[in-house]
């Protein structure tokens, strides 16, 4: 990867008060760098602030101490838990209402890159989890950021077949948008293996920052190296990272 990083995160720390009025510290001293179309995920249990990091990154969220660094310049998009789509429009509609700059073929051609050639006129169905995290996708992609950022979307899709299919498609869209990085945080484990060209492993109260682990399986990989010893391996071997941590932790990220 390239060694100058693309997004630089210096000694994040973040307080919150709970509903009955204790501060509490979310993350503490939070460090990390990514490199340029690294994909990375970062991988915590439920309750670490993931979500409040990726707002943090997106610029969503202000109040916090530290520092946050795009240095491509171009901003982050925050693509929620639950991604979002207007179901009163088309999936050609959802995007051009967010790039209005792009010509009517360069929107196809996005929208066909994220698996939803021949769907240009169909309306997202709000219970599509899968459907509607293309369109968000399709979204950010036309909008051309230094960072798309995922915030655990694929744990509301329980067909396993769509899981598969979209897992290939973000690696897919690492590789045809070589310009954008992209940034998904999640709880589990057997989903940053094969997304993640970087793991970083966390653990909260308050959450930091245990583990940066290169992931050197095959870049080309497709869904069938779940079933390879390889992959096993290198399951293992993150495995291993968070039980030298904290055997209790293990419990609390999914496999």
């Amino acid at each position: 990867m390239n060694s100058n990083p693309i997004l630089t995160v210096e000694n994040l720390t973040k307080d919150y008060y709970s509903p009955s009025g204790y501060k509490i510290r979310l993350f503490e001293n939070l460090s990390f760098s990514v490199s340029p179309n690294e994909f990375t995920a970062i991988l915590a249990p439920e309750g670490s602030g993931k979500s409040s990091l990726l707002k943090i990154l997106a610029g969503i969220e202000k109040d916090f101490d530290g520092k946050v660094h795009d240095n491509a310049g171009r901003g982050m998009l925050l693509i929620p838990d639950k991604p979002d789509s207007y179901q009163w429009l088309s999936v050609f509609e959802n995007v051009k209402f967010f790039a209005k700059n792009l010509s009517e073929n360069e929107i196809k051609k996005i929208i066909a890159d994220v698996g939803l050639e021949g769907y240009e006129n169909h309306f997202p169905h709000p219970k599509s989890a899968g459907f509607r995290l293309r369109i968000s996708l399709a979204r950010a992609i036309a909008l051309n950021p230094t960072v798309i950022l995922i915030d655990d979307a694929l744990k509301n899709i329980d067909d396993h077949a769509t899981r598969r299919e979209i897992l290939e498609l973000l690696r897919k869209l690492n590789f045809i948008y070589d310009e954008i990085t992209f940034v998904i945080a999640l709880t589990n484990l057997t989903d940053a293996v094969f997304l993640a060209d970087k793991i970083l492993l966390l653990a909260k109260h308050p959450a930091h920052l245990i583990a940066d682990i290169e992931n050197d399986l095959p870049q080309n990989r497709g869904t069938e190296i779940l079933r390879e010893p390889i992959f096993e391996e290198k399951t293992n071997e993150v495995k291993n990272k968070i039980l030298e941590y904290d055997k209790n932790l293990i419990l609390k990220i999914t496999v």
